[in-house]
């Protein structure tokens, strides 16, 4: 599994909404607006595309991979990406 950060710089409920439909079960929402996804062999690009995030229909929004890790956070944040990260070993 592959890891993306996507950021609005503010909250984007259409742009939940679209995440929760294509990602179903694979998303988490940190903040308002700031969004982790796993996914299969997808690019950002491919992300974008999911989520007609290219259109401009959600204003604002960067999708980053995540290839590492770390901070400070609420524990259930590190319980999925660890679970998502078990995914992409298997």
């Amino acid at each position: 599994m592959a890891l993306y950060a996507l950021i609005s710089p503010n909250d984007n409920p259409a742009l939940e909404q679209a995440i929760a439909e294509k990602f179903k079960n694979k998303f988490y929402k940190i903040a308002p607006g700031q969004f982790v996804i796993s996914a299969d062999n997808i690019t950002t690009q491919q992300v974008a595309e999911q989520l007609d995030i290219s259109s401009g229909k959600f204003g604002f929004v960067l999708i980053l991979p995540i290839s590492n890790y770390f901070g400070w956070h609420r524990r259930d944040l590190w319980e999925w990406l660890a679970a998502q990260s078990k995914a992409s070993a298997t």
